[in-house]
């Protein structure tokens, strides 16, 4: 059974939310309060996340303040914990997080942001952003050209996945949406493949 508790060191108002069928205090600091969320949803919210290399800030994303924060970020806090103030958090569709801080006086940083834009944001570095699909979907371009040549949704910036091998491909796979794609030599070309065919199911 999956279970939620929160005990506060002080009063502060309360709000209870149903998170993924999981009841959430929401509203308090996370340094002056206690979590403890069962194993089950803690393994739901990493499944439902999709993870990338990008640095989305600016006006590749608008930032949310998470609950807990005293200013739009959190510091000192895991990926986990990251994780859950943004699914306690009205709003939140993607977390900006590192935990290599050089010469920072703090060893993480979560960010919460809504409106991800994937291809205006930046090649990751330190950071990465995951997604939360189930709050709202990531927006993004994705491209595939040549021989062929694949950009994904979370390498805007590249290398290019080149694919020459013959056969039949995922190129999204989630349980919302699956796109397949087939590469096969052509009368074009015997000595690379071509996108031959698409399906979108």
């Amino acid at each position: 059974t999956t279970t939620a508790t929160a005990t506060a060191t002080s009063t502060t108002t309360r709000t209870v939310l149903n998170v993924m069928g999981v009841p959430v205090a929401v509203g308090i600091n996370l340094k002056e309060a206690e979590f403890a969320v069962g194993a089950d949803a803690q393994e739901a919210l990493a499944e439902e996340t999709l993870t990338c290399d990008l640095r989305c800030v600016g006006s590749a994303a608008v930032p949310v303040q998470l609950v807990g924060a005293s200013s739009l970020c959190l510091v000192d806090v895991s990926i986990e914990q990251c994780r859950e103030a943004c699914a306690w958090t009205k709003d939140c569709e993607a977390i900006l997080f590192t935990n290599r801080t050089q010469g920072a006086p703090y060893a993480s940083m979560c960010c919460g942001k809504k409106k991800v834009d994937t291809s205006a944001c930046q090649p990751g570095g330190n950071f990465i952003t995951e997604l939360m699909p189930t709050r709202a979907g990531p927006w993004g371009k994705c491209a595939i050209f040549s021989d062929p040549h694949i950009l994904t949704w979370d390498r805007v910036y590249g290398p290019a996945i080149k694919q020459a091998d013959p056969g039949e491909f995922y190129l999204v796979r989630s349980s919302q949406l699956e796109v397949h794609a087939r590469f096969s030599y052509s009368d074009r070309s015997q000595s690379a493949t071509a996108t031959t065919g698409v399906a979108v199911g």
